[in-house]
């Protein structure tokens, strides 16, 4: 018998089966798809592209979650240099993007009335007390510590979509607050592993191979459960026996694992509303950089775009490179044709008004439309305090992890978090 089993090989998966391998545990980890990774998976072509959906890099870099779960192995994760500063798609221009200020008073994007109120903004967000804001969006925030908020609107939604929620109205204002202060202090504000998502995903891998088991192409059909304790794991060919399960796929599936009668009814609430990111990503082929510069994210707009091989010439062939636009869709209205058909018409406005001549480089195009981005978004209603804790079930063995708990962080480094903390819960439960 295995001593842990979990569900889900993403990053929470990964992260919390190397911590416990390496402390000599036994474990056993599920994933229903073909390749581990979950989200964060990728595969290099015959033609030599790595191609992975998203933009997996690391907020604070060497003092991020990511970076602490690595530490906690003995490892390290390898970052590229970051030679391009990040840039802001505000009104049809581009422009550098104001991270102080400093650089907000010398910055073309605002007037200089805006630039005051801009800056009165930042001090009270950096000053504020995150406990305070969580269960309040941002836009609150700014109406209340800011006159005439409206003026500034862009900037401050520019601010919610660094921690990945493109509107103010939808941003709670406790994640941002605390993602600001950790920010602030961090010596790198964000680290893009060298050679993609793949890095951090072998070295993962090769830690629970060490003396544990990753099966692929194994769906979990049930969580067996016997008076009141878990007991195993229901696939659809076999049974496995265990007595300590970690589910760590977006809770809304978890609810069609176990009886719901099993589970807590604020758990079962907030599995049920959980509102996910979805996004139209359009990846650019070209001999030559379509440009040379930082990520860049949209101040109004939901869009954030990255040329990743002009950091990292690893990830394409000799000669070539691509870079990544995405346009992050409305809850509700992702998967609708005339949606996706006008947010393909504005994100590619939007290319060219950046770089009139890109489409005289590209040479192909890849369009893929990601269903699940990020697993929560970051509103009021899902900020962390409101996101389930490791062991917040009750069921005796089952534990919970991913970036649809209460890890700290942003994106895929909720996912990272979250597994450090259920490997206190599980090692606590053990001892």
């Amino acid at each position: 018998m295995d001593e842990v089993i979990i569900i889900g090989a993403g990053y929470a998966g990964l992260s919390l089966g190397a911590l416990l391998a390496h402390k000599g545990y036994k474990v056993l980890i599920l994933e229903k798809q073909e390749r581990i990774g979950g989200r964060a998976s990728g595969y290099r072509d015959s033609e030599g592209f790595y191609w992975e959906y998203g933009q997996h890099s690391h907020r604070l870099a060497e003092e991020g979650p990511a970076y602490r779960v690595f530490q906690s192995l003995g490892q390290k994760i390898e970052f590229v240099s970051a030679e391009y500063p990040p840039m802001v798609y505000y009104q049809g221009n581009l422009y550098p993007r104001p991270g102080s200020i400093l650089s907000i008073i010398k910055s073309k994007m605002f007037s200089g009335g805006e630039k005051f109120q801009v800056t009165k903004l930042m001090i009270r967000l950096i000053r504020a007390d995150p406990n305070q804001w969580w269960a309040k969006s941002a836009w609150e925030f700014a109406q209340e510590k800011i006159f005439q908020p409206e003026k500034i609107k862009n900037f401050l939604d520019l601010l919610c979509f660094t921690i990945m929620v493109p509107k103010a109205e939808s941003c709670s204002a406790g994640e941002l607050i605390d993602f600001m202060k950790k920010a602030l202090r961090a010596k790198r504000k964000v680290g893009t592993p060298k050679g993609g998502s793949e890095q951090t995903l072998k070295k993962l891998e090769q830690i629970i191979r060490t003396n544990s088991e990753i099966k692929t192409n194994e769906e979990v059909k049930a969580i067996s459960v016997k008076n009141g304790e878990v007991i195993g794991i229901e696939t659809a060919n076999n049974f496995y026996p265990a007595k300590i399960v970690v589910f760590t796929a977006p809770l809304d599936q978890l609810l069609s694992l176990l009886p719901l009668d099993l589970l807590p009814e604020n758990l079962i609430n907030y599995a049920k509303n959980l509102e996910h990111t979805a996004s139209l990503m359009l990846y650019l082929i070209s001999e030559e950089p379509i440009a040379k510069m930082g990520l860049i994210m949209g101040a109004g707009v939901p869009l954030w775009a990255h040329f990743p091989t002009v950091e990292d010439p690893s990830l394409a062939p000799n000669g070539k490179h691509f870079a990544v636009f995405c346009w992050m869709l409305e809850r509700g209205k992702s998967r609708d044709s005339t949606n996706l058909q006008e947010a393909e018409k504005k994100l590619r406005n939007a290319i060219a008004q950046m770089f009139p001549d890109y489409q005289a480089k590209v040479l192909s195009e890849k369009k893929v439309f990601v269903p699940l981005q990020n697993g929560a978004l970051l509103k009021p209603e899902q900020a962390r305090p409101f996101r389930p804790s490791p062991d917040e079930v009750k069921i005796k063995g089952l534990f919970l992890a991913g970036d649809t708990t209460n890890g700290e962080g942003v994106s895929g480094d909720i996912a990272f978090s979250s597994a450090l903390k259920a490997y206190k819960a599980i090692l606590n439960h053990l001892s």
